[in-house]
């Protein structure tokens, strides 16, 4: 789909000549000055620049040199004569910030672009009919845009889930601890996210940079830390552990009496901390390797289960969003 992002072609982008010879090059609100290198000796030059330039036209505050677009520059349009050219340069801001993690988004005001990001998961919030992209950066780190609803048909129709993008001109937003919820389980509590607009391009990336970024989180909270919560909240969370055992249930549902199978797995991490875990047949579990996962031991990856508080033990239960992943490529 064409965009049309005041912000694809820089036109009207401030541009700046500097010398790169020095790093003693002096910029002001209508000159810039510059050592032009061991090739004269003579004190700095000031050149009149082509364009008009202020620090606050230039670049943003903490912006990266990533956002500077380097092209040629001839001696007629800035060099004195006997000066070389060689170190002469044209930048073009293009009104983002250009970022590779999660955590370099900080500034509220501030226009983004993340180079590659992977798309881990998607949920529509039947509560605002929102969509939740939730993301994975090259270091691990998760984070969740936010699609508003006039825009959610646009990107149901991408291919999204699994792949890596470059998300193009985005915002910081805040949600006000309305975090997305299923069932009454909170998807994730971080109060920051990223804002999606009617501008935002998102393009995938070439394959060599998109095998760059991970297909899990860094960090995954222990079976101890969920086991001995007593917050009480309502959380929807991702385990890994090895089954060290297992059993097949039945239950009775007490308002059509029909019997329900289900899985209890027990489930071992790097903490030593054991848990509880019921899969539920009637979920999309490939639960026909369960039999295979106990008897081997297998290392299991369970996405987007809801954590019961209990006056015991604390244990986790699967939903129609979990996903489990046997033998994953990651280590426990």
């Amino acid at each position: 789909m064409e965009s049309t992002s005041p912000f694809d072609a820089p036109t009207n982008a401030a541009v700046l000549i500097t010398a790169y010879a020095s790093p003693t090059s002096q910029i002001s609100s209508d000159v810039i000055s510059a050592t032009t290198g061991s090739s004269l000796s003579a004190p700095p030059v000031t050149y009149s620049p082509i364009l008009p330039v202020t620090p606050s036209t230039v670049a943003p505050c903490g912006a990266s040199s990533s956002l500077l677009v380097e092209i040629p520059v001839t001696p007629s349009m800035v060099a004195p004569s006997g000066a070389s050219s060689s170190s002469l340069s044209v930048e073009v801001y293009d009104g983002n910030e250009h970022v590779d993690t999660f955590e370099k988004i900080w500034n509220w005001p501030m226009w983004y672009v993340i180079n590659a990001v992977r798309v881990n998961f998607i949920y529509k919030n039947v509560h605002d009919n929102n969509l939740h992209l939730f993301l994975i950066d090259r270091t691990g780190d998760t984070f969740t845009a936010v699609v508003p609803r006039l825009l959610v048909p646009r990107y149901e129709n991408m291919d999204l889930v699994g792949r890596v993008f470059q998300i193009h001109h985005f915002q910081l937003g805040y949600n006000g601890h309305d975090f997305p919820r299923y069932e009454g389980y909170s998807l994730h509590r971080k109060e920051c996210e990223i804002e999606i607009s009617k501008n935002t391009r998102v393009t995938p990336v070439e394959p060599d940079v998109a095998r760059d970024i991970p297909h899990y989180p860094k960090t995954i909270l222990s079976l101890r830390h969920l086991a001995e919560d007593r917050s009480k909240k309502r959380m929807i969370v991702d385990v890994i552990g090895r089954v060290i055992r297992g059993h097949r249930r039945r239950d009775r549902r007490p308002y059509d009496q029909i019997h329900v199978g289900f899985w209890e797995l027990y489930i071992q991490d790097s903490s030593g901390q054991v848990m509880m875990v019921i899969l539920h047949h009637n979920h999309n579990h490939q639960l026909w390797k369960t039999p295979f996962t106990v008897h081997d031991s297998y290392l299991v990856y369970i996405s987007r289960v809801k954590l019961i508080h209990s006056t015991s033990d604390n244990f986790l239960v699967s939903n129609n969003l979990t996903e489990v992943e046997f033998n994953p490529e990651i280590s426990l």
